[in-house]
């Protein structure tokens, strides 16, 4: 859930748009998920989903330098 506005949802992402949006593939993100790598997902139904805060974590996980 948002903390800056409580009581709003944040948007999830499928793992084709959380691929894209990591600029990875589809079968990456998948790979990651099978080996408990990559970033956290939940699942909905049978599909993963992806939260946008959860991804930029990871991404900031990746950083190198200053």
């Amino acid at each position: 859930m948002n903390t800056a506005h409580p009581g709003i949802r944040e948007t999830t992402l499928s793992r084709s748009h959380a691929a894209a949006y990591l600029g990875v593939s589809i079968s990456t993100l998948a790979r990651w998920a099978s080996n408990n790598e990559g970033p956290p997902y939940y699942i909905v139904g049978a599909e993963a989903r992806y939260r946008y805060s959860d991804l930029d974590q990871f991404i900031e996980t990746k950083r190198h330098g200053k």
